[in-house]
């Protein structure tokens, strides 16, 4: 039930505050590993730092999750650069500086508590920014696994010019289950997703820290803020599976939201199909493009990642009964994906890359480039149209489509499996 609880207001938090490179298309600002000298040049998280600013100045929050200490900021008109997002007890993070150029960068910077290191980066491909902590008591090399990760998928599948109105930052925050201080993750964290409220903010978060998994948040629309979380042991904690899928799933949903973030409309309730389409497809194109995209750095990968899923899904439609053309049905809304782990029927949801894949196949296309315009005209014709025009079919045709392979043979289920480009 604990667990459950968790992952129940992780979920929530996630849902309601609204989961080969080329060394040239990054350029970064480098940050320091904070330590307690430098704690002269913070504030306490009592100023909002959600939104975009022009210049980095003295009314710019800078948090120390390490203590309660108020001071002020150092006053400058200077956007946040190696040398003033430091002192001279400061020491560089762990990133190789030749993937990186320096550059400046008009946004808010949120120190990280004592021990902390942390990388700044501005992709050339897309209007965004990249705030990278780890936090003390994460393997560095599981840091490096991550930010790697995280910026290759970035690269590999960009956001394009013109999807958002702003500048997106995102903050990818990693931590040690067991030798972190939590709550000094979760005072750094509200310092820039909520810090007008937060006391609130840090009971939000503070419980289910230590058992949720990997994931993504949008945490404001209104100046493009997201938030990737990765909590870790030691090692990772998916093998066999490479460290690539799961940080390229949750850039395919940063990805994904990027699209609808200048939405002009209601925004849909929780029991009801979301701006991005249904759970199943939301999620099943993500696990999909990520298995394509760590094939880009483990080539043979994708297709042993698609056979296990056809399997699976295979058998566990066959040991359930559970009529074919309910399964898409019964995983479109959040309430869906909620109401799924609470009975225990998640695999229904997880089916979702398998429909994806057949959903591929089904369009004829040798490339993925249907599911780039799939998100780039969610603004101006909503999902449901979007679907029909980019994949060739209705929502409600392929929902029998999918129906009729979930009946068929194993060895018939298999030899669909093909491999796009994903150029």
């Amino acid at each position: 039930m604990k667990k459950l609880v968790s992952l129940l207001i992780g979920l929530l938090i996630f849902l309601g505050t609204i989961s080969c490179s080329s060394e040239s298309e990054i350029v970064s600002t480098r940050v320091v590993e904070v330590n307690s000298a430098e704690t002269e040049s913070t504030t306490t998280a009592g100023t909002p730092a959600t939104t975009v600013s022009e210049t980095v100045t003295s009314t710019t929050p800078v948090v120390n999750a390490s203590d309660d200490s108020t001071t002020t900021a150092s006053s400058s008109s200077t956007p946040v650069t190696p040398e003033n997002a430091s002192n001279a007890n400061g020491s560089m993070g762990t990133m190789s500086i030749t993937r990186c150029a320096d550059i400046e960068i008009d946004l808010a910077f949120i120190q990280g508590p004592e021990g902390s290191k942390q990388d700044r980066c501005a992709s050339r491909l897309s209007d965004l920014v990249f705030d990278f902590t780890s936090y003390q008591g994460t393997p560095d090399s599981i840091y490096a696994d991550v930010y790697d990760a995280i910026l290759g998928a970035s690269e590999a599948f960009p956001i394009p010019d013109g999807a958002t109105s702003q500048t997106i930052h995102l903050y990818v925050s990693i931590w040690h289950r067991e030798t972190t201080n939590h709550l000094a993750v979760v005072k750094h964290r509200c310092g820039y997703i909520d810090s007008s409220s937060s006391g609130e903010c840090e009971r939000n978060l503070l419980t289910p820290m230590a058992t949720q998994g990997q994931g993504m948040g949008v945490l404001s629309r209104d100046s493009a803020l997201f938030e990737i979380v990765w909590p870790t042991l030691d090692d990772h904690e998916f093998a066999p599976t490479s460290h690539w899928i799961p940080a390229s799933h949750e850039w395919i949903h940063v990805y994904q939201n990027a699209h609808v973030l200048n939405h002009e409309g209601p925004i849909p309730s929780f029991n009801e199909i979301d701006l991005k389409g249904p759970v199943w497809l939301y999620e099943g194109t993500a696990d999909y493009l990520a298995a394509l995209i760590s094939d880009q750095f483990i080539p043979g990968n994708f297709a042993s990642e698609l056979e296990g899923w056809v399997t699976a899904a295979h058998e566990v439609f066959n040991e359930h009964d559970v009529p074919a053309d309910d399964i898409l049905l019964s995983c479109e809304s959040p309430a869906d994906q909620v109401e799924s782990e609470i009975t225990g029927d998640s695999w229904q949801c997880s089916i979702g890359r398998v429909a994806v894949a057949y959903l591929q196949h089904q369009s004829g296309s040798t490339s993925v480039e249907h599911f780039r315009s799939f998100n780039e005209e969610l603004k101006d014709y909503g999902w449901l149209i979007a679907f029909e025009r980019n994949f060739g079919r209705s929502y409600a045709q392929f929902q029998l489509e999918f129906a009729e392979f979930l009946e068929m043979q194993l060895d018939l289920k298999l030899a669909f499996i093909g491999q796009p480009s994903i150029d």
